[in-house]
């Protein structure tokens, strides 16, 4: 609020502020930031793709009042890919790929530098908190030859292999796991 103070920032729409922060490249434009010279938003994702920073700063916010109330937190997650995928091969990399391999790298890593950071970040909280931390995670993909997009509308054979997902047994532990906490 005080960084916009000059532009009326109490104004701002909700949905502006979500939309924001949404700029996934290629699907939706950069959004400017009203200041001079303006600054160009990516998407949050960039970040903290899971949203684990945040979610470990709002445990931190109502700490008090979590160990007041509350026997401890359950994390749910919602993952579009596991780990490692069933099916999963490690390749062989040429002389060549070595040179052009940190570019594409970066991008094929991401989500498993994600998964990493956000591990680090919910194992750091658990060990500062007074009170029980649970992660329970949901994986949509189950085998690398599964292919789900990052569409906001995801196609009827997506939806299926979402279904089919859920039966899976590491899916359906994660259920039973949940069931358990909650009793």
């Amino acid at each position: 609020m005080s960084f916009f103070e000059n532009q009326e920032p109490e104004k701002i729409s909700y949905t502006s502020v979500m939309r924001s922060s949404a700029t996934f490249p290629f699907v939706m434009p950069m959004v400017t930031l009203p200041i001079s010279p303006g600054i160009q938003l990516m998407d949050a994702g960039l970040s903290d793709n899971y949203r684990g920073k945040i979610t470990s700063e709002y445990i931190n916010a109502l700490d008090d009042w979590i160990k007041k109330n509350t026997s401890g937190v359950i994390i749910v997650q919602l993952h579009d890919t596991q780990k490692i995928l069933a099916n999963e091969k490690s390749k062989t990399v040429s002389l060549f790929n070595k040179f052009t391999l940190p570019f594409g790298n970066m991008y094929s890593n991401f989500p498993r530098t994600q998964d990493f950071n956000q591990d680090q970040i919910f194992k750091k909280l658990e060990h500062n908190l007074e009170y029980l931390l649970d992660v329970i995670s949901f994986n949509q993909r189950q085998d690398s030859k599964d292919k789900i997009s990052l569409s906001w509308h995801l196609t009827k054979q997506e939806k299926v292999q979402i279904k089919k997902a859920f039966d899976s047994p590491a899916n359906q532990n994660a259920l039973k796991k949940l069931i358990l906490l909650l009793e």
